[in-house]
């Protein structure tokens, strides 16, 4: 059965992202240098792309994972781009991105590095597995609301019961617009956690959800050294 359902996801999974497969993608940590010069990442920071000459223009958005992991895909490389990142206890970065020639055909890899502005508040979290992930429920979506009652659906976005709006992360990548509906279609049983966490107020979003799904794999988030990106002017 497990074996069905791993193929299950990958075939929906691929037909969902097989018309982005081959764009250039940007992704890299979001992290702070402390004064003993160990570094730190920063959680769920907001990663804002725009047009480079008119910053009003948002091209891309995206928020870091709990692990300060973000990612943007696909996007275009041949330009350049104003960038802000921000995140609560931090000071907001201001920056641009590099255009790179047309015949680019490598992903970027491009650290951040933000400066500490105080106390960054903190985010509390609650996990579910096991005997706390909702009995009865078939589909991940469905799992999701069943597990955590505040949440719900308003057409196909995500909201508390505040009307904030929710953020679903699986297997630590911020889900893309057009796999959001499959949620509807992957197995509940495919699922062996999930966890809640509340973002700080005055946050893009009020919480996010991470939902894990072993068969799909995991990203390798082992400890390395961040650098500040080389692609950022």
């Amino acid at each position: 059965m497990l074996k069905k359902t791993f193929f299950a996801i990958a075939a929906l999974i691929g037909c969902a992202t097989s018309a982005n497969a081959d764009g250039i993608w940007i992704d890299g940590f979001v992290y702070c240098d402390t004064n003993d010069s160990t570094q730190v990442i920063v959680p769920f920071a907001n990663v804002a792309i725009y047009d480079r000459d008119n910053h009003e223009e948002q091209r891309y958005f995206t928020l870091a994972n709990h692990l300060g992991y973000y990612e943007v895909q696909p996007y275009d490389h041949t330009k350049s781009y104003y960038m802000e990142i921000s995140a609560p206890g931090y000071e907001t970065r201001k920056t641009h991105i590099k255009p790179l020639p047309d015949s680019w055909k490598h992903n970027l890899t491009t650290d951040i590095c933000l400066k500490s502005a105080g106390t960054a508040p903190a985010i509390p979290s609650v996990t579910f597995k096991a005997d706390s992930l909702a009995k009865g429920a078939t589909t991940v979506k469905d799992l999701i609301l069943a597990t955590i009652p505040t949440i719900h659906m308003e057409g196909d976005d995500w909201v508390t019961a505040n009307d904030g709006s929710v953020i679903i992360f699986i297997n630590d990548v911020g889900f893309k617009p057009q796999i959001i509906p499959l949620l509807g279609q992957i197995p509940a049983e495919a699922v062996d956690q999930i966890d809640l966490f509340t973002l700080p107020e005055n946050s893009v979003y009020e919480c996010a959800v991470r939902v894990n799904i072993p068969q799909l794999g995991q990203l390798n988030f082992a400890g390395r050294k961040y650098k500040d990106g080389s692609m950022l002017e």
